[in-house]
């Protein structure tokens, strides 16, 4: 590669990686507070696998299956790209669903639409990482996971998707191992008041950051 497309391709990955990681990240973080038992055990599970925190390193945090599975669960309540990316059938016309759809028609699967029905997943608006273990509960095997595609799916998915997966395990597992957390009374609803126009327009999540007490 030139230097002009390495610097090309550079950029996109930042763009592709940073707004919709951070947006991820905050709503990870509300779902974990609103589920307090789950965010205990998560946090043992970060802290008694790295002793210090120059421990945390990607491939290992990559690892540990609840912490993927509270990232899956994480994208399902909360994906940074709410509205379904688009794609555009052929000259012939494709057929979607056993159903016929004309040429040159611009469809999309709607992420916040799918994941949140419950013809998809059981008890959509609890956060349940336990749904993406391997062997998952009883009541949630049915789930339909494979609905799950925050980055799209096929050769035109998300480019900054491996940059993001990596941002997210390797922030949200310090952040875990270095501080505890109190959501604040203001922000009980945050995610109901909410709107999405393309991307999510948050308001302020006030969490209470509390060092972590060695």
């Amino acid at each position: 590669m030139s230097p002009a497309e390495i610097e090309s391709n550079a950029s996109l990955l930042i763009i592709a990686g940073s707004e919709t990681t951070a947006t991820f990240l905050s709503g990870i973080t509300y779902n974990l507070l609103r589920t307090p038992a789950v965010l205990k055990k998560l946090t043992e599970l970060v802290r008694t696998t790295f002793a210090v925190e120059s421990d945390i390193t990607v491939l290992k945090v990559q690892q540990l299956d609840y912490f993927t599975a509270c990232i899956e669960e994480g994208l399902r309540t909360y994906p940074p790209v709410p509205i379904g990316l688009q794609r555009v059938t052929t000259a012939e016309g494709n057929t979607i669903c056993n159903k016929y759809v004309p040429p040159n028609t611009k469809v999309s699967v709607p992420q916040w639409a799918s994941y949140s029905s419950p013809a998809n997943f059981l008890d959509p608006d609890r956060f349940v990482p336990e749904r993406w273990m391997k062997n998952p509960p009883a009541k949630y095997a049915n789930d339909n996971r494979a609905v799950l595609q925050p980055f799209s799916v096929g050769p035109r998915n998300c480019i900054g998707r491996g940059l993001a997966y990596a941002e997210m395990r390797l922030i949200l597992a310090r952040v875990l191992h270095n501080f505890d957390f109190e959501l604040q009374e203001d922000s009980r609803n945050w995610l109901s008041e909410q709107k999405s126009y393309g991307l999510w327009e948050k308001t302020p999540l006030h969490v209470k950051i509390i060092p972590r007490k060695l």
